[in-house]
């Protein structure tokens, strides 16, 4: 919040899911965490990018919901969110830092963000489509079973 406070206008944040009591701002619009499928699709499809703060993340789904939707991201650079996003269509920034994500934010901005969103989209279609993680899965389970560990006997031997 301190990022989007710094920025200022005409930056402006659609806060979703807020747990905490947040001290509103003139640039937030703030949203409770139970809102309708609906509402959130038509938030997300308002938005120009995702801004996500969590540094606790162990998969990323809302990151890659907004990348499926076209979205570029700014994110931390911690957890699971720093495996996902490349600068190729998006920016990450360490945590704890307001000016450096607000800085990633403006520079974000000084792109073209429909670029970043339509690579931020392929790339989730190449890499999370449930086609490409069963793939995935299969390999790893391929890899497993191939790999050098101890196998059971060929022949059973009975010993007395």
């Amino acid at each position: 919040l301190s990022a989007i406070k710094r920025l200022g206008a005409p930056y402006h944040l659609l806060l979703v899911g807020s747990g905490n009591p947040v001290k509103p701002q003139a640039n937030v619009t703030i949203y409770p965490y139970q809102i309708s499928d609906e509402k959130l699709a038509r938030l997300i499809a308002s938005c120009d990018a995702l801004v996500h703060a969590g540094a606790q993340e162990t998969f990323g789904l809302v990151v890659l919901e907004a990348m499926a939707c076209g979205l570029p991201v700014v994110a931390v650079q911690q957890g699971a969110v720093a495996e996902l996003i490349d600068e190729s269509y998006g920016v990450l920034v360490r945590p704890g830092n307001s000016r450096a994500f607000a800085d990633a934010i403006e520079s974000l901005y000084s792109q073209d963000l429909r670029v970043l969103g339509e690579r931020a989209r392929l790339v989730t279609e190449e890499n999370y489509s449930w086609e490409a993680v069963m793939n995935s899965l299969v390999g790893i389970y391929r890899q497993q079973l191939l790999s050098s560990y101890p196998r059971p006997a060929q022949e059973a031997y009975v010993c007395r």
